[in-house]
């Protein structure tokens, strides 16, 4: 079973994906630039701990709330290729989830 992350929280100057419903007790750095949404189901991914199988699932609850932040410079009927995070754009990078997968 993956690690399902249910919200971001700003964690000692660091955004961090907080999982397991305990507030912010365990978490995962936040990457934006590695935010994966498969655009067959909808469904967002990010990096876990390798002792988690390497994938996390973002809940969907918090994937709708930063879908807005989602671009789709190659047509919407593709994967974002990009992420608006705090006012800067990231080139978001899928390889780490198709070498996990």
């Amino acid at each position: 079973m993956p690690i399902v992350y249910t919200h971001i929280v700003n964690k000692n100057n660091k955004d961090v994906l907080c999982y397991g419903h305990i507030g912010d007790i365990m978490y995962q750095d936040f990457q934006p630039d590695h935010i994966y949404m498969d655009n067959t189901t909808g469904r967002v991914y990010h990096p876990a701990p390798e002792t988690a199988g390497s994938i996390g699932l973002i809940r969907s609850k918090l994937a709708i709330e930063i879908s807005s932040n989602l671009r789709f410079y190659d047509g919407e009927d593709k994967s974002p290729t990009h992420f608006l995070w705090k006012d800067k754009e990231f080139v978001l990078n899928n390889e780490w989830f198709k070498k996990r997968k």
